[in-house]
Formats: C-alpha cells, sequence, structure tokens
C-alpha cells in the first residue's frame, strides 16, 4: 500500500489547528487533551467487564498516596501493582494503575519516545482494553512513525469505543485515508 506524502487538502482545510499534526510537526498533548484522554481512562475503568468480581475497597498505603502526589509515576504502578497482586484485583487500585501508564504513556509521547507511549498504553490496556482514549493514544504515536495502518487501527478502535472523543483521531484518519487513496473515507473524517 503506497502513501501520498503531502497533505490531505480535505482535512487541512477543515481543522487548520491540527495542522502541525498533519505536517508531522511536534506536538504536544494540549492541557485539554490530556484532560479528555485521563477522563476516558477513569471513566472506561469503572466497568470492571465480563466475569470479573472486584475485592472490598482498601485504604492505600500513604507511601503510595505520597509517590501519586508526586507524580512518580513508575514507582507509584509498582507499588500498586503489588497491593494488587497480593490482595485480589480491587477496583480503585486498578484505575490507579490505569491512570499512572495513561501518564507515563503521555510524557514518553511529549518526549517524543512514541514506541514507549504505545507500550506503556498497552500496560495499561492489560487491566481495562475499553479505553478508548488509550487507543487514541496508541493511535497517535503510531501515526508519528509513520505506521498508517496500525493508527488506522488503533484510531477506529478508540472512536469505535468512544465516538465523540475527538476532532484529532478524525482529522489523522482522514490523513491516513488520503495518503492510501480511499477517498471516499477521508471525505467522511
Amino acid at each position: 500500500m503506497s502513501y501520498k506524502p503531502y497533505k490531505n487538502p480535505y482535512v487541512a482545510n477543515r481543522f487548520t489547528k491540527m495542522q502541525g499534526v498533519i505536517d508531522m510537526k511536534p506536538v504536544k498533548f494540549t492541557t485539554a487533551i490530556t484532560l479528555l484522554l485521563a477522563i476516558g481512562v477513569l471513566v472506561a475503568a469503572q466497568d470492571p467487564g465480563p466475569g470479573k468480581t472486584y475485592q472490598p475497597e482498601i485504604i492505600l498505603d500513604p507511601e503510595i498516596n505520597r509517590l501519586l502526589e508526586e507524580k512518580d509515576w513508575a514507582q507509584a504502578v509498582e507499588s500498586l501493582i503489588r497491593v494488587n497482586d497480593d490482595r485480589g484485583p480491587i477496583r480503585s487500585v486498578e484505575n490507579k494503575i490505569i491512570y499512572c501508564y495513561h501518564q507515563m504513556a503521555i510524557a514518553a509521547f511529549n518526549k517524543r519516545a512514541y514506541r514507549e507511549a504505545i507500550t506503556q498504553a498497552g500496560y495499561a490496556l492489560d487491566y481495562n482494553d475499553r479505553v478508548g482514549s488509550l487507543y487514541m493514544l496508541q493511535g497517535f504515536a503510531y501515526f508519528r512513525l509513520t505506521e498508517y495502518e496500525n493508527a488506522e487501527y488503533f484510531l477506529s478502535k478508540a472512536l469505535d469505543l468512544n465516538p465523540g472523543s475527538g476532532k484529532e483521531a478524525h482529522t489523522m484518519l482522514g490523513e491516513i485515508y488520503y495518503r492510501s487513496d480511499k477517498m471516499d473515507l477521508a471525505r467522511k473524517h
């Protein structure tokens, strides 16, 4: 499958704010996008999924709370995983694990460590595979790596799970479809 190396005029004209993404210039997650992704993680993490039961809630060790407050995501996630493994699945602990991996994925993406961002988002999806914002993050990272088939899959999955998840996913899908000469799909997005 061949891709055109220039930008999609349909998408570029409709969403001029996304020009940096289309031109492949460095783009950091804005506060609004980060908040949207975090809200998606927390909302989707409320449902345990089929066949999964949770243990009663617990009060976390103050040390874990300190790590979370200091945004030491790597140390916090290690401690949270230990608690979750020792006591069985606990909803609030799993939500915090997902949140920590999500924050590490955003940090990696902003440092242009796109493979690391994909990996961290994947770890979070191991706990809950119905979090559309994590698929969107993976799709963004694959798009930046110019792995358009993977980007298409993850962005489509994000939109399937959360249809109103944002213009950015539609913009990138439009660009991917344009580059692969799928004009009908490009115009749709």
